[in-house]
């Protein structure tokens, strides 16, 4: 019995103890061990092909012209910044696409949140193809990644309907995305910044600048035969500056201390959706298409500006308008100035 627990013990602790970290540079070589800061891999890719699950992969400042793909890996991908901290290591680590066709990073292959990237800037991303992406794509049963610390911007989907900074599509699952910037995304039919689909989304901390497209910000819709229904609260999400003739929709969509404000077009919501302590800047028409709930907020507008259908349902206390109120109220978060 003695020998069989010692076997036991020595499995779980190599289990637990096992897992490598691997170091990439722009001076490194993919013909090194990739094991230490001294002998670093050249790619990204090629550390998460070398890399098995549970593995960090740390990546050293530097623009990386590449489309890596997680393949299935539940591995951790990070900038020095999960080091020192210091915001201006994601701008200077980049993940460039090129504008080739492809999406800059994939997860498409049943991902877990132990898949994560941390501290990057995805940019360059140019996409064709339908049900994709150009910055992040997150694509199929299960994948549910964790995306924290990054900047998506300058990618452009054409002519499509899903997502330019990001897709998550037919995923049935939870994509985390804590401290992610949106900026200067475009697609010509589809979604400026971010278009979830038949999967979930948790937001904290989120901000949406400059993006372009038929819906600029954001958008979730709920497949049919959808079995994933909850709805996470987004929190501290910022929407400004956006360009289309919707800013965000979304069915269940539940904003917290958030603030909408200079973008060219309306806020449309259906299912169960809610705007709570948030902040809603002048010319944005509030579409409810379902049961909506705004409380505690500042709409610049009024209740005139919220379009409630006969058979809607709208529950609006304890909000504020009015322009000297609104600008106060922008000082104070420190989020925006108008």
């Amino acid at each position: 019995m003695k020998v069989i627990f010692t076997l036991f013990a020595l499995s779980f602790f190599s289990l637990v103890f096992s897992q490598n970290k691997f170091y990439v540079s722009n001076s490194g070589n993919n013909a090194n061990t990739g094991l230490s800061a001294s002998s670093p891999f050249l790619t990204i890719q090629y550390a998460i092909n070398t890399a098995l699950n549970g593995d960090s992969i740390i990546v050293s400042p530097g623009t990386y012209s590449e489309n890596i793909n997680f393949s299935g890996k539940n591995v951790k991908v990070c900038s020095n910044f999960v080091y020192t901290g210091d915001s201006t290591v994601i701008s200077n680590t980049k993940i460039d696409g090129g504008a080739n066709g492809f999406p800059v990073v994939k997860f498409v292959t049943g991902e877990g949140p132990g898949a994560q990237l941390n501290g990057f800037t995805v940019q360059n991303g140019l996409v064709a193809l339908s049900l994709t992406g150009a910055g992040i794509q997150v694509h199929g049963w299960g994948a549910s990644p964790t995306l924290k610390n990054l900047v998506i911007r300058n990618n452009t989907l054409v002519n499509q309907g899903e997502g330019a900074g990001m897709t998550v599509f037919n995923t049935e699952a939870l994509t985390i995305l804590q401290n992610v910037k949106f900026l200067n995304n475009s697609s010509g039919q589809g979604v400026g910044g971010l278009k979830v689909h038949a999967g979930n989304i948790s937001m904290t901390n989120v901000e949406f600048r400059n993006n372009t497209g038929n819906v600029s910000a954001f958008a979730r819709s709920i497949g049919a035969g959808s079995t994933d229904n909850y709805f996470y609260p987004l929190r501290n999400i910022l929407i400004v500056n956006n360009i289309g003739g919707i800013c965000v929709t979304g069915s269940g969509l539940v904003f917290m201390n958030s603030t909408i404000a200079n973008n060219s077009g309306g806020i449309v919501l259906a299912g169960n959706s809610a705007l709570l302590n948030c902040i809603v800047g002048s010319g944005h028409t509030i579409t409810n298409q379902g049961i909506l709930a705004i409380e505690n907020s500042l709409i610049k507008d009024g209740q005139s500006s919220v379009i409630n259908p006969i058979a809607a349902m709208l529950t609006y206390q304890d909000n504020l308008n009015g322009s000297i109120l609104f600008a106060l109220r922008i000082k104070i978060c420190g989020t925006l100035s108008i």
